[in-house]
């Protein structure tokens, strides 16, 4: 998750000052360990970049996923035993959670493509995705995917991976 920072603490090239501080989404989600299991340990970043002279300051997001007996990240891909079908099983839900939501009701979901959905937790729920949106809105707005509307494509175990 430091990885997410790099962009916005190396100099620019006209040296315009960048503060970075803590994001919060929706009034009370901020940066945490959201996941600590025998499959599993997870962590989001929020953080709010105010670029010096710029409008407005932002919202960026930066998830990981560390498998507990390896620690190596896992990624959005290997939670299907068909990427295609799983990444497209993901965004199905996703649009069903939107067009429950009259807050994101004009929001457009993502593609089925891995560098979309990228930003995910596990949650005793479902799959959390932190999905771009409107910066009245806050920039990303985190949409949990119920485990059982993407449980014929999971790969065996990885529901219990990422939840034990």
């Amino acid at each position: 998750m430091r990885a997410a920072l790099d962009d916005y603490l190396k100099p620019t090239e006209d040296n315009v000052p960048v503060t970075v501080a803590p994001g919060v989404l929706g009034g009370d989600d901020r940066s945490e360990v959201s996941h600590i299991g025998n499959g599993a340990v997870a962590g989001v970043l929020l953080l709010n970049i105010f670029v010096d002279h710029a409008a407005h300051p932002f919202n960026a997001v930066s998830t990981t996923v560390i498998d507990a007996h390896t620690a190596e990240p896992i990624t959005i891909t290997e939670l299907f035993t068909d990427q295609g079908a799983g990444l497209t099983a993901l965004v199905d839900g996703i649009k069903a959670e939107i067009a429950d939501d009259e807050k994101l009701a004009n929001q457009q979901a993502p593609e089925p493509v891995a560098d979309q959905l990228g930003n995910w937790l596990p949650d005793d729920d479902g799959l959390v995705i932190y999905i771009p949106v409107a910066h009245v809105l806050g920039d990303y707005y985190p949409v949990t995917v119920d485990w059982d509307a993407i449980a014929g494509v999971l790969a065996p175990g990885m529901r219990e991976r990422l939840t034990q």
